[in-house]
C-alpha cells in the first residue's frame, strides 16, 4: 500500500472512531429552561453533565443538609444565623421522640410564592429526662413490696412534700386541687412513701353474708374485706403523693399528682400508681419549649412535620 493510501485509510479509521465514540454537550430548551446534556454515541443516550461542572464550581449552588443540635439556645442561634422571611419552624410532639425542626429554604408564603427545596435545616430533638422515662415506665405498674420499695428509695428525690392547695393560684395548682378533691386528697409525704415501702403489713379480713328478704325470698349476697396491718389496727394508707420532674433533660421541673395504689392477691400485696394526666403534662411542656423557640427566631410554628 502506497504512502498515499495508508494516510486516507488512517483518516477514514479516525474519522469513523471520533463518529462512534466522541461525545457532545448540547443544551435541550424547555419552558423557557435550558438545561446542558452530555451526548454518547451509545444508542444517542444523553447524561447529564451537572456533576462535572459541579467539581469546578467555587461554592454550592444553594445551602443543603441538617443541622443537628443538642440545646434548645445552639437551635436558636443556629436558625437566627440562616434564616430567611419565609423559614418555618415545625414542632414534632411524638411522646417517645419529640423534636422541634426549622425548615431554613421553606417555600416562598401565598400559593402564589415560588416552591424552594426546603433541604436546607436545623433540627433539634428534645432529650427526655431520666426521670420521666423512669417514672412513667412505672406508671400501672404492679410491684411486689420488695420491687416498690426499691424503686421508691431510689426515686425519693422525686417526691414532694405535700403543698398547701387550699387557695390555688396557677391553673396547674387549680388542677391538683380539684383533683385531690375528687379523689378525697390526702398525700403522703416522702418519710410517709419510704415508710409504706419498707414495712407495710397487711392482713386482710375476707367476709361473706347472705341476706334474704322474708316478704319476697330475694336473696342478697355481700361481700366484705376490711384491711388491717400487724397489729391489727385498720389500715389507713394516703391515697395521693406528688413528684416534681422535668420532661426533657435540664428543663424545668413540673408538679404531677400520682394515685397510689395496692392490691392483695392470696395474702401477698401488690402496689402500683397512676400518674394523673402526665400527657397533659408533656403537652405542656413541648408547647413552652416551642413558643421559646418561635419568640427568641421571630419565625412562625407549625405543629407537625415539614415535607419531605
Amino acid at each position: 500500500m502506497s504512502d498515499e493510501a495508508e494516510k486516507n485509510t488512517a483518516t477514514v479509521v479516525a474519522d469513523l472512531v471520533k463518529e462512534l465514540y466522541f461525545a457532545e454537550i448540547l443544551q435541550i430548551e424547555h419552558n423557557g429552561m435550558k438545561v446542558p446534556v452530555l451526548q454518547t454515541p451509545d444508542s444517542m443516550k444523553m447524561s447529564s453533565v451537572k456533576r462535572f461542572f459541579d467539581e469546578y464550581r467555587d461554592k454550592p449552588e444553594r445551602r443543603t443538609g441538617t443541622a443537628t443540635m443538642t440545646t434548645m439556645g445552639a437551635f436558636v442561634d443556629h436558625t437566627n444565623r440562616f434564616k430567611d422571611a419565609d423559614s418555618a419552624l415545625f414542632a414534632d410532639a411524638n411522646p417517645t421522640n419529640p423534636s422541634i425542626t426549622a425548615v431554613l429554604d421553606y417555600h416562598r408564603q401565598t400559593a402564589q410564592g415560588d416552591p424552594r427545596f426546603g433541604t436546607h435545616r436545623t433540627h433539634f430533638a428534645f432529650p427526655l429526662s431520666d426521670e420521666w422515662k423512669i417514672w412513667n415506665a412505672g406508671n400501672g405498674k404492679r410491684m411486689d413490696p420488695s420491687t416498690f420499695a426499691e424503686f421508691i428509695e431510689n426515686r425519693l428525690t422525686d417526691i414532694l412534700v405535700p403543698t398547701d392547695l387550699s387557695n390555688p393560684e396557677s391553673e396547674a395548682e387549680k388542677a391538683l386541687a380539684s383533683f385531690a378533691a375528687l379523689t378525697g386528697g390526702n398525700f403522703a409525704d416522702p418519710a410517709k412513701m419510704l415508710e409504706l415501702s419498707r414495712g407495710l403489713s397487711i392482713n386482710v379480713d375476707e367476709k361473706v353474708k347472705q341476706v334474704t328478704n322474708l316478704s319476697s325470698g330475694e336473696i342478697q349476697v355481700q361481700y366484705e374485706a376490711s384491711h388491717t396491718d400487724g397489729s391489727g389496727q385498720p389500715i389507713k394508707v394516703p391515697n395521693l403523693f406528688m413528684i416534681a420532674i422535668p420532661v426533657f433533660d435540664r428543663g424545668d421541673v413540673f408538679r404531677i399528682a400520682a394515685r397510689l395504689r395496692y392490691r392483695t392477691l392470696g395474702g401477698r400485696v401488690e402496689w402500683f400508681y397512676d400518674l394523673y394526666r402526665a400527657d397533659k403534662v408533656f403537652r405542656v411542656a413541648i408547647d413552652e419549649a416551642a413558643a421559646f423557640a418561635a419568640t427568641n427566631t421571630g419565625l412562625p410554628m407549625f405543629s407537625g412535620t415539614p415535607e419531605a
